[in-house]
């Protein structure tokens, strides 16, 4: 009894030394920094133990407990290692003990916060698969198998921390392994809960004595939706389809198996109420149908009739909507064409815009002989505009002079006759009305009708007597 005791405190020794001899990357170069440190700048052992004490409880509150977990033990030990050398001894070399390797456990403080990157780096595959376990729904059966592969994720990133690069390599491809098979297993579990207790239920009842071929098919369904999860745990919406469909097999054995009963174990009364009850049912779904005696028929038949008219209806329905959305169709298309037509007639009947000449401009100046010519237009054109607004009073007034009265109905008529006068006339003035008569300079030719219509002067007087003579005409008529 004393030599198997013996052996397990050998044993518990063995693994508790072989639990903390470990050794966390660049632990070398973090106590010769830690060293140079209270070399430099002559800092406590009490200051510097308090410091790494505040700075460990701070990172035990992140998740450094999960990217760094040996890096915080190897600091706890060091800070607990850090308080014996200042209790234990009181000399100078003990403090300098003491400080350094407080001061050494801040600096692994501070690399567990850089394993963490790299950590993230090298174990990416393995995080994104343990944050899609997390999100998911552990079934109780599975929780075990959880704990498994989170402690497998734990070993590989204690390999980061202490740079086992070839042991990682190895491990790491099989716990990615695992870890899907833990999500196919938890997907299954997951998808297929429901239809699990459904079968349960429906093997409660006895289905696979009274509704036997019903229950077999359930089952059936069951493992072959079992089959594609365990293939096809990645596409959730295709394992939601499976899942959905064993479900639908479980409680329609279910429900097979628990009317087969309920008929085979009921007396004469209690199955003919069931059967009315049923078949008020198909009656009042037969008033939307119209089906024509209907209660001459068994319940069978009478499902079959209700099946058939409500295919044919719905065929009817689709009809009338394929030809509702053709004829909308054919009328966007009669207008679209109709509008199409109408902007080409309107483009063809716009005008053509005529292409502009292009204009040459002549930098030589105009020769004096078109300034002469141009000038006399302009003074042959001056006494027309004159001679419209001289006429004018002249017409006004021998409206207002003709009343019914006078003896002389005279009507006025205007005809103008281009002439080119040689000189300009003088005004005349009129001796018996004492009204200055206008100015002719270039006019028309006016004549005057009265009982008898006046035929007009058509040509122009070539003498300035002449038009001295009409000018007096006129101004006898005016008066």
């Amino acid at each position: 009894m004393i030599r198997v005791a013996s052996v397990v405190v050998f044993l518990c020794a063995l693994y508790i030394t072989g639990c903390s001899n470990f050794k966390i990357a660049n632990s070398h170069l973090i106590k010769a920094e830690a060293y140079r440190k209270v070399k430099t700048e002559n800092i406590s052992a009490v200051e510097a133990i308090y410091q790494a004490t505040d700075k460990l409880n701070e990172a035990k509150k992140t998740d450094l407990t999960f990217y760094s977990p040996l890096h915080l033990k190897r600091a706890e030990e060091k800070i607990s290692r850090a308080n014996s050398l200042l209790r234990l001894r009181s000399s100078k070399r003990s403090r300098l003990s003491a400080a350094t390797t407080a001061i050494e456990a801040i600096k692994i403080i501070e690399a567990a916060s850089d394993n963490k990157k790299k950590v993230e780096e090298t174990l990416a595959d393995v995080l994104a698969q343990k944050t899609l376990l997390d999100s998911m729904t552990i079934d109780e059966s599975m929780v075990e198998n959880y704990q498994i592969g989170m402690n497998k994720i734990g070993q590989l990133v204690r390999l980061v921390e202490q740079d086992k690069v070839e042991r990682l390599s190895v491990l790491q491809p099989q716990v990615v392994s695992y870890l899907n098979r833990l999500e196919a297993k938890v997907t299954k579990a997951s998808a297929l809960a429901k239809t699990k207790e459904m079968l349960l239920k429906a093997k409660g009842i006895h289905a696979q004595r009274f509704a036997k071929s019903t229950y077999l098919s359930a089952v059936e369904t069951y493992k072959k939706a079992v089959v594609y999860i365990d293939v096809n745990y990645k596409d959730k919406a295709a394992v939601t389809v499976k899942a959905d469909e064993a479900f639908l097999a479980a409680s329609h054995a279910f429900f097979v198996a628990l009317e087969s009963q309920k008929i085979v174990q009921s007396d004469a009364a209690t199955i003919e109420q069931y059967i009315l009850e049923v078949q008020a049912y198909l009656t009042h779904i037969n008033k939307q149908l119209g089906i024509d005696n209907l209660l001459n028929h068994s319940l069978k038949k009478q499902a079959e009739l209700i099946h058939d008219a409500i295919g044919l209806k719905s065929q009817l329905q689709l009809k009338q909507m394929t030809e509702k959305a053709e004829a909308e169709s054919m009328l966007s298309d009669s207008a679209d064409t109709k509008v199409e037509s109408d902007e080409s007639t309107i483009s063809a009947e716009a005008p053509a815009k005529p292409e502009e000449k292009p204009q040459h401009v002549s930098s030589s100046k105009p020769s004096a002989k078109s300034q002469e010519s141009e000038l006399e237009e302009s003074k042959l054109e001056q006494p027309k505009l004159k001679q419209k607004v001289d006429m004018a009073p002249l017409v006004k007034t021998n409206v207002e002079k003709t009343t019914p009265e006078s003896t002389v109905e005279a009507e006025v008529t205007v005809s103008t006759v281009d002439v080119k006068p040689k000189e300009k006339a003088d005004p005349i003035k009129s001796t018996s009305t004492d009204k200055v008569a206008p100015v002719v300079e270039k006019s028309d030719v006016t004549s005057v009708s009265s009982d008898s219509a006046i035929s007009e002067s058509s040509e122009p007087s070539e003498s300035e007597d002449k038009v001295i003579d009409e000018m007096k005409v006129v101004t006898k008529v005016i008066d």
